[in-house]
C-alpha cells in the first residue's frame, strides 16, 4: 500500500491496484502525446492501464488539421490548405516529427518552389510571387531586427 499527497502535507492511503483508468483532457498534440506515452511506459512496466482522451470537438488534432476539398482542380485532383499547424521544420531528430510518424501522420516534403495561388486555382505571375516573397522575409527580417533591439528585450531582461 502507498499513500496519494492530495496537497502540501496531506496524505491519503491508497490501495493497491492492479488497473488504472486515466483521463486525458484534450485531443491536441499534447494530449495524444500524452496517451500515447502513458500507453507505453505502462506496456512496458507491465501495468494495466485504460487511457481516455476526452476532446470537446468531433475530430482530434486540435489545431493540426488539413482541408483536402475546398480548393479542387478542374480535373479532379485538390489542394491540400493546413487550417492551423502545418509544418514540421527540419524533421531530423525532431521529436514532433517522430511523435507524427508514429501516430502514422502522411508526410509531405514541401518543395523550395512553393507558389502563390490566386482564388481561382491559378498560378500569381513569377515576377508577382519573387516580388512578394522578398518583400515579406524583409519585413519578417525588420521585425526580427525591431523586436531585438527594443529596450524592452535587452539581453540582462532575456537573461532572467
Amino acid at each position: 500500500n502507498g499513500t496519494v499527497v492530495v496537497s502540501a502535507g496531506t496524505h491519503m492511503p491508497m490501495e493497491q491496484r492492479s488497473y488504472f483508468r486515466v483521463g486525458i483532457l484534450g485531443g491536441g498534440i499534447a494530449g495524444l502525446s500524452c496517451a500515447k506515452e502513458l500507453m507505453r511506459r505502462a506496456q512496458a512496466e507491465g501495468i494495466r492501464i485504460e487511457v481516455v482522451v476526452l476532446e470537446a470537438r468531433s475530430r482530434l488534432g486540435g489545431r493540426l488539421e488539413t482541408d483536402s476539398s475546398t480548393f479542387q482542380f478542374q480535373d479532379g485532383s485538390s489542394f491540400p490548405v493546413d487550417l492551423g499547424a502545418s509544418w514540421i521544420h527540419g524533421i531530423d531528430h525532431n521529436p514532433l516529427a517522430m511523435l507524427s510518424k508514429e501516430a502514422n501522420v502522411d508526410f509531405v516534403t514541401a518543395s523550395e518552389e512553393v507558389r502563390m495561388i490566386k482564388g481561382n486555382m491559378e498560378f500569381v505571375d513569377n515576377d508577382i510571387d519573387d516580388y512578394t516573397g522578398k518583400l515579406y522575409d524583409t519585413l519578417l527580417d525588420q521585425a526580427a531586427e525591431d523586436v531585438w533591439e527594443s529596450e524592452v528585450y535587452t539581453m540582462a531582461e532575456r537573461s532572467q
